[in-house]
C-alpha cells in the first residue's frame, strides 16, 4: 500500500509541476482513436480476515480503446473503455474468474505540443478522469470476511484515474503510445467490498484524423 500511495503522490506531483512549467501553446484540433493492451495490477477486494489471505483481484492483462477529441488548444476530452479478464484469488475451492469493465471520461493535457524527436512528433500528456467500474464474476465469490465464510455478489462502483503518457507519431496520423495510470475503484463486490488502488500500464497504437 505504501508503494501505491507513493505512486499516486508522484503522479499528481509530476502532473502539477509539468503543467505549470509549460506555456500555453495552440495545438491543432483533431480526433484520435486508439486501441491498447497492457497490464493491470490488482488489490484486495475485502479487508484482511482474522486468519489467512484476503480475497484480492489478481494482476493480469488489460485491453481497451480510447477516443480523444482535441479542441484546438492543449486540452482534450477522452472517452475510454477497457476490460481486464482476471481472477479473484483466495476464494473457496480455488480462484474465481471475473471480468472487470471500466468506462471513463478523462481530461487530457498536451504537455509538449512542439516537441519532435528525429523529425517525428513526440507528445507527452497528463490525464485525469472518472467513470464506472463493473465486475462480472463467472460463479460465486465465496471466501473469508472477518472470521466468517461468506458468499459475495459481484458489483460495480465509482472509479477515478490519473496518469502520464507519451505518443510517438510515425506519420501525421499514425502513432504508438505508452501510458501509466493509477486507478481507484470504489468497490467490485456488494456489502463487504472495500476500495481498490490499482495500477495500469499499457501500450497503444492509434490514428489521428
Amino acid at each position: 500500500m505504501k508503494f501505491r500511495n507513493s505512486a499516486v503522490a508522484a503522479t499528481v506531483a509530476a502532473i502539477g509541476i509539468t503543467a505549470i512549467g509549460q506555456q500555453a501553446v495552440a495545438a491543432e484540433a483533431g480526433q484520435e482513436l486508439e486501441v491498447y493492451a497492457g497490464a493491470s495490477f490488482g488489490d484486495r477486494i475485502v479487508d484482511f480476515p482474522a486468519t489467512g489471505n484476503a480475497m484480492e483481484l489478481d494482476d493480469d492483462a488489460t485491453f481497451g480503446a480510447r477516443y480523444t477529441f482535441w479542441n484546438g488548444s492543449r486540452f482534450g476530452l477522452q472517452l475510454a473503455g477497457g476490460i481486464t479478464p482476471t481472477t479473484i484469488k483466495y476464494t473457496q475451492g480455488g480462484d474465481t474468474d471475473v471480468d472487470v469493465y471500466t468506462f471513463d471520461a478523462n481530461v487530457v493535457v498536451d504537455l509538449t505540443p512542439q516537441l519532435a524527436v528525429g523529425g517525428h512528433k513526440l507528445q507527452t500528456y497528463a490525464a485525469i478522469g472518472a467513470g464506472y467500474a463493473l465486475a462480472d464474476a463467472d460463479g460465486a465469490i465465496v471466501g473469508t470476511v472477518g472470521s466468517t465464510v461468506k458468499a459475495l455478489d459481484d458489483d460495480g462502483g465509482f472509479t477515478a484515474n490519473a496518469g502520464l503518457g507519451a505518443k510517438l507519431y510515425f506519420t501525421d496520423s499514425l502513432y504508438a503510445g505508452l501510458d501509466a495510470r493509477y486507478r481507484y475503484i470504489d468497490k467490485l463486490v456488494k456489502t463487504d467490498g472495500r476500495d481498490l488502488s490499482t495500477i495500469e500500464t499499457t501500450l497503444s497504437i492509434g490514428y489521428r484524423f
